[in-house]
């Protein structure tokens, strides 16, 4: 795959990737608010947040081992973007706090698959370039987040708490329309992988220390940032646009840092 090829099949692909992470990111700021705001406390809205974790950690295995048996990626991700449409329009749709936490577990579902997107991507390059690849998709997934964060409270003030939701679930659907375009190689049928070769993966001591060091470090993320700092915020006396500058202040070095 060379030329003009190459650089469409990139461009609808990093499109795909940019709605995928914006839709789950264009409300978080703002949803922890929001659930204190339709009266959750603070175990619940905790409980909400977790959900989108665990989601992730009980299906992104699963979804990688069929991938592979089956040898196809594309239909993934077109199942994580309606998913991840599923999860925004459900938000947008009700004030239920039961189905708040049902709509914040899809959105984690539809974050598993991402474990597809980058075997497909990466599969668009030789083998000395996949670190090429990894950290390009990564800015793009970094950007979306930004953006996505940085426009929440904007929105949220100007159109209502239920804008960023449908923002979301809009945008999610046109990445699950653009998916249907993305080139997907043929990859010849091989051997089903064996569960003493996962076994042995698994108990890799470098991994282990990486995955340990990527815990502590999501833990730290997601009771901050993508956790419970917005509502401190707003409980101290910050509006909702001005949870930007919050934004701004963690998400610009992190987006520089995949550069690198």
């Amino acid at each position: 795959m060379v030329g003009s090829a190459f650089t469409r099949n990139k461009v609808i692909f990093y499109s795909v990737s940019f709605f995928l992470w914006f839709s789950h990111f264009v409300y978080l700021p703002i949803l922890s608010p929001y659930i204190e705001f339709l009266g959750g406390k603070y175990v619940y809205i905790g409980l909400v947040l977790s959900s989108y974790g665990f989601m992730q950690f009980v299906c992104r295995l699963p979804i990688g081992i069929v991938s592979d048996l089956l040898k196809r990626r594309k239909p993934f991700i077109i199942f994580g973007m309606c998913t991840s449409a599923a999860s925004c329009f459900l938000f947008a749709l009700t004030e239920h706090l039961g189905l708040v936490l049902l709509a914040r577990a899809l959105a984690g579902v539809a974050a598993a698959t991402w474990v597809v997107f980058t075997v497909l991507f990466s599969s668009y390059f030789t083998d000395s370039r996949v670190h090429e690849a990894m950290s390009s998709i990564s800015f793009i997934v970094v950007l979306a987040q930004l953006l996505g964060m940085i426009i929440s409270g904007f929105l949220v003030d100007s159109l209502g708490w239920h804008a960023p939701f449908w923002i979301g679930g809009l945008l999610s659907l046109l990445g699950a329309t653009l998916a249907l375009l993305i080139y997907e190689p043929n990859v010849k049928a091989g051997a089903p992988v064996q569960l003493g070769d996962l076994s042995s993966v698994i108990r890799e001591p470098l991994l282990l220390k990486v995955s340990f060091l990527s815990i502590i470090a999501h833990s730290i993320i997601f009771t901050t940032m993508f956790g419970f700092l917005p509502t401190y915020a707003t409980r101290i006396g910050l509006n909702t646009q001005e949870l930007s500058f919050i934004v701004f202040a963690f998400m610009i070095p992190h987006a520089i840092g995949t550069l690198f």
